[in-house]
């Protein structure tokens, strides 16, 4: 899979280079912002082509509401409806983890604890706000699993090993739109590894104080235990014209 860089020129799927080849580059314009305060871009997309998971009516955690994912060749936009009125104010807003399936395959990755196909490869970790609680983009550490793989319950939690620092590097961007929701995009060409498959597994936590407040996805529970835990979201890439 060819991938734009920086430039943001697109490049069709192992298209061989011709050097007599004239045909200029498609100019890549990203459908979405993230520094418009406001999410109504995304009404000019399909439908179809947006991952969507939203919470249920008794979920373990509950302060993520939805979650929704586009992908192309160039960026993995996000959409996180949240509750500000699950946070406890006295605590801190450590993390927002974002977990990645990156070759759609439970044969590699793992993080059972939260997922139930537990095939998570990487684990991005960084915070929307600073030490003063105010916004700050979202650029996190990235980590790789090191754990047991395979998809099964012995692919625990705490197993991850860091990549490298992303803060720079990833450039995570993000807004707050009002006062629930946050949007943000990650430049694929900059995440470790790559993807091998059509579309990858994808799923998100908030904390505080180290301890899951929000995740998605998730499924209903009614006493309180473990089995909301359901797979990671699909999201197909969606291919440059």
């Amino acid at each position: 899979m060819c991938f734009a860089t920086v430039a943001l020129v697109a490049c069709k799927k192992d298209e061989p280079t011709n050097p007599a080849d004239t045909t200029p580059a498609v100019e890549y314009i990203n459908p979405i912002s993230v520094s418009d305060q406001s999410i109504e871009d995304w009404d000019k997309i399909d439908p179809a082509k947006i991952a969507t998971f939203s919470v249920t009516e008794h979920p373990l955690w509950g302060a993520l509401h939805q979650i929704k994912v586009y992908a192309d060749e160039v960026y993995i936009n996000y959409i996180l409806v949240y509750d500000p009125t699950k946070y406890t104010s006295h605590l801190p807003v450590d993390a927002m983890h974002i977990y990645m399936n990156a070759d759609n395959s439970t044969a590699t990755g793992g993080f059972f604890d939260s997922f139930a196909d537990a095939g998570a490869d990487l684990m991005f970790e960084g915070s929307f706000y600073d030490d003063y609680e105010s916004p700050i983009p979202y650029s996190p550490t990235v980590h790789k699993w090191v754990g047991p793989t395979g998809g099964t319950p012995e692919s625990r939690t705490g197993e991850w090993e860091e990549v490298w620092e992303a803060a720079g590097t990833i450039k995570g961007e993000s807004q707050f739109v009002g006062d629930s929701i946050i949007e943000g995009r990650l430049l694929v060409d900059l995440i470790p590894g790559g993807f091998t498959a059509d579309g990858f597994g994808i799923g998100f936590d908030i904390q505080q104080n180290w301890g899951n407040i929000g995740l998605l996805p998730q499924l209903d529970t009614k006493d309180g235990t473990m089995v909301g835990r359901t797979n990671m979201l699909y999201v197909p890439f969606n291919k440059l014209q």
